[in-house]
């Protein structure tokens, strides 16, 4: 990210405000830490595991990073395992995908997921304190006619546990509980809610 922004030598050029696809960091944060909790009090073989600078999740299909960073900024980056903007960039349909277009020049390969040094990385996002942000992505205006569906939240859809509303973040805490026997019944329906 460091090395495109100093050739692109503009900070917010080609970017786009992303409010839209991926719920305010706090909330996110918060949801992933609640998720986090439930999954690793339970054994549970997936779901996100955090500390406080990082939490990192590997789905069935895809994974990422969370990297939380001083200044209320955040770094969201991962993949999906079957991309099909990294297929298409993979079989010479699109250009490679430019995922730092516009980043700022904090946005360093530490706080990324691993799967950037692989060439596996399919969606980034940063959060500058109050709004998230991504690369306009312009390569993926030219994808096959068999990907004319995809939207950039399909990557990230695959890639990140469904954190999106808190009601979607209670649906996952439930589920975790159900797998180890702890059902919600009339008397503790909103127990998992509440707790998020």
């Amino acid at each position: 990210p460091a090395q495109a922004w100093a050739e692109a030598g503009t900070e917010g050029v080609g970017v786009r405000q992303s409010d839209d696809e991926l719920p305010a960091f706090p909330a996110l944060w918060a949801r992933t830490a609640v998720l986090a909790a439930v999954c690793r009090g339970s054994d549970a073989p997936v779901g996100p595991r955090t500390d406080p600078a990082f939490a990192v999740y590997r789905g069935e299909n895809g994974g990422c990073t969370i990297a939380r960073l001083p200044g209320n900024r955040a770094v969201v980056s991962g993949g999906r395992d079957d991309s099909p903007l990294l297929s298409a960039a993979y079989k010479g349909l699109i250009e490679w995908p430019d995922l730092y277009r516009g980043a700022p020049p904090w946005l360093q390969n530490l706080y990324l997921d691993p799967r950037a040094g692989r060439g596996l990385l399919s969606f980034c996002y940063w959060w500058d304190g109050a709004n998230w942000f991504r690369s306009d992505l312009p390569q993926a205006a030219t994808l096959s006619p068999d990907d004319q569906n995809w939207q950039p939240t399909d990557e990230i859809t695959a890639g990140m546990p469904g954190l999106w509303t808190a009601e979607t973040t209670a649906d996952l805490v439930a589920n975790v509980l159900k797998r180890i026997g702890v059902e919600l019944t009339d008397r503790n329906a909103y127990a998992a809610l509440n707790l998020v």
